[in-house]
């Protein structure tokens, strides 16, 4: 997994005015991926999920819109605010990966594009597909495969961090993203444990 992921790290510092800045409490920082999956592909996310009463949640697809952790709490919004992107459906992740099968082209092998996100963050997946509405044909509309972060009640003058990393690689069915995300998991504990031990007096490799 490591030769086909990258890890993508945001590092944010709010300023004195954050309040002004965030008046109903909340940030929202958007990324986008534009992906022209193929005439083949279904042109769905997918991730672990279903809606708020599922007790075990199986694999969903959304094909438009957008998909919040099942007990993050709703967004409050000032009256008029333009939020076409950021409501949400009735559909919920329970754990924090999303990915999306690509075909190529009928000939070639299916690909796993997988976005694999720290547990501790409130992340929300989404997926626009306009292709019907822009009058585009399936062989040249792209894919909006999206993902949001939010940072609730930012502090001013504070830093806060964030990071995904993304899996490309040929795949053999659905089970290939979970794998990843235990990969990702496993590595991002270590990786964790070793910073908190290396601030310890006498650790090795403490300064």
């Amino acid at each position: 997994m490591q030769s086909n992921g990258v890890e993508v790290a945001l590092r944010t510092t709010t300023d004195r005015e954050i309040a002004s800045t965030a008046p109903m409490g909340w940030l929202a920082f958007m990324f986008a991926s534009y992906i022209r999956p193929g005439p083949e592909s279904d042109r769905h996310i997918r991730f672990m999920g279903g809606d708020v009463s599922c007790r075990e949640c199986g694999v969903t697809r959304v094909s438009h819109g957008i998909s919040q952790r099942i007990d993050a709490a709703p967004l409050d919004f000032e009256d008029g605010t333009f939020i076409s992107n950021i409501v949400t459906l009735s559909t919920f992740w329970v754990l924090p990966f999303t990915y999306i099968v690509i075909q190529p082209a009928p000939e070639q092998d299916e690909m796993l594009y997988a976005m694999l996100f720290e547990p501790g963050d409130e992340v929300r997946f989404a997926v626009f597909d306009w292709w019907k509405a822009n009058g585009e044909s399936l062989e040249t509309a792209p894919l909006a495969v999206d993902w949001q972060w939010i940072v609730r009640n930012p502090e001013p003058l504070t830093t806060y961090d964030f990071k995904v990393k993304i899996f490309y690689g040929p795949t053999k069915g659905r089970n290939p993203a979970h794998l990843a995300f235990k990969h990702w998991m496993s590595w991002s504990a270590i990786q964790s444990q070793l910073k908190e031990q290396r601030g310890r007096p006498n650790a090795p490799g403490a300064r």
